[in-house]
């Protein structure tokens, strides 16, 4: 039960300092998710920020399918120079994963809390069994 507590607490200051480093990420995400945010490409003079935008022009027939794909591959390659790599941002990776680590030590947090619970509320009925038992102890003693 003593290794419950340390590990409790252990746990309970990595979860505090997962969310200071989140905090620090999320911050370094927020701007570069706002340079990658930025990039366009020029399509018939109208800047495209998105492939959307892009696919719009298509279907307006002002540019064929091939254009539009050229243009959907310059913006990717644009995005990737800007940081972004498979529609993520490094920071906004580390975000992710540091989001399911936090997940994960809550969780254990919470199993240990409960567990805890448990054993209290189980001592607490073995200490009234036998408080009880022995009350039934004591008075058929005195009936002698």
């Amino acid at each position: 039960m003593e290794t419950d507590i340390q590990n409790l607490l252990a746990l309970q200051t990595l979860k505090s300092e997962c969310e200071k480093l989140k905090d620090k990420y999320s911050k370094k995400a927020a701007k570069e998710r706002e340079k990658v945010n930025d990039i366009y490409v020029t399509v018939c003079g109208e800047k495209c920020y998105t492939e959307q935008e892009i696919n719009d022009w298509y279907a307006g027939d002002y540019i064929t399918c091939k254009q539009s794909d050229e243009y959907i591959e310059k913006l990717n390659k644009k995005r990737e120079k800007a940081g972004q790599k498979n529609f993520l941002t490094d920071s906004e990776r580390v975000c992710r994963i540091l989001d399911n680590t936090l997940n994960n030590i809550c969780q254990e947090i919470y199993d240990i809390k409960i567990a805890k619970e448990r054993e209290d509320k189980k001592k607490e009925m073995w200490e009234q069994i036998y408080k009880n038992a022995e009350t039934i102890y004591k008075n058929t003693r005195t009936k002698e």
